[in-house]
């Protein structure tokens, strides 16, 4: 876990160096799904000039119709960094990148056997942050599209866990700028 504390505050001072403006917001996300599948997530952005920066922190037992893999569990902590260009709006549509580093867990559940792996992911992604009245609270639904590399198939015991190296990832984030 201190990995993920180092992390982390690196990536929050890169979210807190951006360019102080009249526009400058702080923000902080949660995915909601990733606590519905037993999991948590964290956010913290900064937007200025159309641009915003965020890094977070994410994880969640991944369910078998996600990945595909009858006879496995698989379990994904993580944390990441996304840039966004806005537009000229805060609201409205974006489209951006992403980098994401994974310590994922795959278990072959009759014998079981656990691989640990790091892996790390670039994509790209676009949503649209729509605002929820003035209270600053928004919703930003949105869908990326990875390359996880570090990757491969997971062969443990007597079972493969077949492992794609692009990833699709549509979510929905609630959150709040201040």
């Amino acid at each position: 876990m201190t990995q993920y504390m180092s992390l982390i505050m690196v990536l929050l001072a890169l979210a807190l160096a951006v360019p102080a403006s009249a526009s400058a917001q702080i923000e902080v996300e949660v995915d909601p799904f990733a606590y519905g599948l037993s999991g948590f997530s964290l956010h913290l952005a900064g937007v200025s000039s159309g641009y915003r920066l965020s890094i977070g922190t994410f994880g969640i037992d991944v369910p078998r119709f996600l990945h595909g893999n009858d006879g496995w569990s698989m379990t994904m902590r993580g944390a990441g960094i996304k840039a966004d260009w806005l537009g000229s709006r805060i609201d409205g549509f974006f489209i951006g990148a992403d980098a994401n580093y994974y310590r994922n867990s795959y278990t072959l559940d009759d014998v079981d056997v656990t691989e640990k792996r790091n892996e790390y992911a670039l994509g790209v992604r676009g949503g649209y942050r729509l605002p929820i009245g003035r209270s600053g609270l928004y919703l930003a639904p949105w869908v990326g599209v990875g390359y996880n590399f570090g990757g491969g198939d997971i062969v443990t015991g007597d079972g493969t866990f077949e492992h794609s190296a692009i990833s699709v990832f549509p979510t929905v984030h609630i959150g709040w700028r201040f």
